[in-house]
């Protein structure tokens, strides 16, 4: 069996008594390995982050895009009911004459009472003698 001498006496040549220069050695080469593993390892966050910054501002983007189209939809149908309820609406006049000669219930409103214009002196009294016409 080959032996190596050193201060401590012989040792055997499987590494287990090696120099203390070539554990220095070892120790450099094992710590330039953690700073290979250190500089990957952070490289990889780096990517990770970055990768879910932009996932963050493609959602941010589709939201935004979202939103808008569910907005435009909403004002779309907004406007599209208003003018279908304008268009369809009769008139007082129109609907006196749907409902024939006995037009009570076309001239009245839901409590029975006639159907008041508040600005306008025919239907009002009240404008009618502050515009200083005789009622």
């Amino acid at each position: 069996m080959d032996t190596q001498t050193t201060r401590d006496g012989p040792q055997p040549p499987d590494g287990d008594g090696e120099s203390p220069m070539s554990a220095l050695r070892d120790a450099a080469r094992h710590l330039g390995e953690a700073k290979e593993y250190a500089s990957n390892f952070l490289a990889a966050k780096a990517d990770a982050a970055k990768l879910s910054f932009r996932r963050l501002v493609l959602m941010i983007g589709f939201f935004v895009i979202a939103g808008i189209t569910g907005a435009g939809i909403l004002i779309t149908a907004a406007v599209l009911h208003q003018r279908h309820r304008d268009r369809h609406r009769p008139s007082i006049r129109s609907a006196q004459a749907m409902a024939g000669p006995d037009h009570r219930r076309a001239d009245r409103g839901a409590g029975g009472e006639p159907w008041r214009f508040p600005d306008d002196p025919q239907c009002n009294p009240r404008v009618a003698r502050q515009n200083g016409a005789e009622v």
